[in-house]
């Protein structure tokens, strides 16, 4: 491995580190949504509470806790 790929694996590496650390809760939605146009909706959901293990898009997209994904409600694969 040269030089410079070492060095380029470390600022990457950096980079994600200081994403997940980062102060800001927003980050990495933000992130998305400047990517995609579409974001994460988080719910606050507890383990226990109905919902709980299910993700939820701002483009009316869901996946169960067992990885079926939804569109509107209407199962799309999985």
């Amino acid at each position: 491995m040269k030089t410079n790929d070492i060095l380029l694996i470390a600022a990457v590496a950096a980079g994600v580190y200081w994403l997940a650390r980062s102060n800001s809760s927003n980050t990495i939605k933000n992130m998305g949504e400047a990517i995609n146009g579409i974001s994460e909706i988080f719910t606050g959901t507890k383990q226990g509470e109905t919902g709980y293990g299910w993700r939820y898009f701002s483009d009316g997209a869901s996946i169960s806790p067992d990885g079926k994904y939804y569109l509107n409600g209407e199962y799309v694969w999985g």
